[in-house]
């Protein structure tokens, strides 16, 4: 392909978080702490651990003690503003599931809760198929990702190549770096084309701009979702529209395509990667490299 350079506003916002450890509750029960088998579960309280307008108890299929799960660092949904925190998903495991949150294996050998629909479980007995789009995260480095199959020799572990990383093919970036990374069993979920799931791309009109979300937790009317930025919102379901993961786009076609945080109009495919899960887009300045998750036919 040409030179094209294109940085990923997400990926961007992963390399300027620091990590932290959560806040602690006082009134845990103190039966548990004179164990001394382990740290307490830390515990949220509702007043800041969930300011969002949606059922903090959503459970996401596959959320099962033992299931690796992708979740944002307490200590940010324990701040004074946790609505005005910028989020980022990282791996975790999770120990034990709850009816409202769920207890998962934290930072420096301490146990952490979180409310269940800010935890994105990854399925456990999962297999995959060349072109099909996963969620995991990346398993050399850290943050949440969607990828695409590339190699499926075995199911249970397959190949893939990222969507969400950094791609810059003067400078040999994340992407490159990266095609073809086996994944270890147990450590993703497909994603399903139109499918409400988390983890799914979904554009949605924020303050007069078609933006693109990423699911954290869906309900019956609503979406909990971040954007670019990492600050989540509470979104009308019916006034999003899902990002198919399976869009079968070919060079020539007119696409809505991601510019500058929000879609453009009438853009067209220059170029197409399928088996990469990229297409180059010609833009108003420079040819974009996006991923297939950052258009729509």
């Amino acid at each position: 392909m040409k030179r094209i350079v294109y940085v990923c506003a997400t990926a961007l916002l992963f390399a300027a978080v620091s990590c932290g450890g959560g806040q602690g509750n006082q009134n845990q029960d103190q039966s548990q702490s004179q164990e001394g088998e382990q740290p307490a579960a830390q515990t949220l309280t509702q007043s800041k651990a969930f300011p969002w307008d949606y059922p903090e108890g959503v459970k996401a299929a596959g959320l099962e003690a033992g299931c690796h799960a992708l979740v944002p660092k307490s200590v940010y949904v324990t701040s004074e503003n946790p609505a005005e925190e910028n989020y980022v998903f990282n791996e975790v495991t999770i120990k034990k599931v709850g009816d409202k949150s769920s207890v998962y294996a934290g930072d420096v050998l301490m146990d952490e809760e979180l409310p269940n629909s800010l935890i994105i479980p990854l399925h456990k007995n999962q297999t995959a198929k060349v072109g099909d789009v996963l969620l995991t995260w990346w398993q050399s480095g850290w943050g949440s990702q969607r990828a695409i199959v590339t190699d499926a020799s075995d199911p249970a572990r397959p190949k893939v190549a990222y969507l969400d990383l950094i791609w810059d093919e003067e400078s040999g970036s994340s992407v490159q770096k990266n095609l073809d990374q086996q994944l270890e069993a147990g450590t993703f979920t497909v994603l399903k084309s139109n499918e409400w799931q988390p983890g799914q791309s979904i554009v949605f009109n924020f303050d007069g701009s078609d933006e693109i979300f990423r699911v954290v937790s869906v309900s019956d009317n609503k979406v909990l979702a971040y954007r670019y930025d990492g600050k989540i919102h509470v979104l009308d379901r019916s006034k999003c529209t899902l990002i198919p993961t399976d869009q079968q786009l070919k060079v020539g076609d007119k696409v809505r395509a991601l510019s500058f945080g929000s879609l453009s109009d009438g853009d067209k495919i220059k170029e197409v990667d399928a088996r990469n899960g990229r297409v180059v887009v010609a833009g108003v300045l420079n040819d974009n490299n996006l991923s297939i998750l950052e258009v729509l036919k």
